[in-house]
């Protein structure tokens, strides 16, 4: 993924991705961290870490659920949000292989 943007951003734009993301981290958009639901890229992963926790916790607290006892490593989680970008998009899915 990274390759294919950064060859994009040189090819149409004459700049690299290193100049735009400094941090040299992929950005990461999306709007349940935001409380006005507002789509934005993602900076502070921790606080990403801690909402989607709290998610997690609020679905186990729910009644006639089966609980899930979920590890949200940083892998993990940025599929997570991968996956409720797509899903949230109309006729939106994705193929797991």
């Amino acid at each position: 993924m990274n390759t294919i943007l950064a060859k994009k951003f040189d090819t149409h734009m004459n700049v690299t991705i290193h100049l735009i993301y400094q941090n040299q981290v992929s950005p990461r958009f999306d709007d349940f961290v935001n409380p006005d639901e507002i789509y934005e890229d993602i900076i502070d992963f921790d606080k990403l870490k801690d909402n989607m926790e709290e998610i997690l916790k609020g679905f186990n607290e729910t009644r006639d659920t089966v609980r899930m006892d979920l590890v949200l490593f940083h892998d993990a989680i940025l599929h997570i949000t991968r996956i409720v970008r797509v899903l949230r998009q109309p006729y939106g899915n994705m193929l797991f292989s």
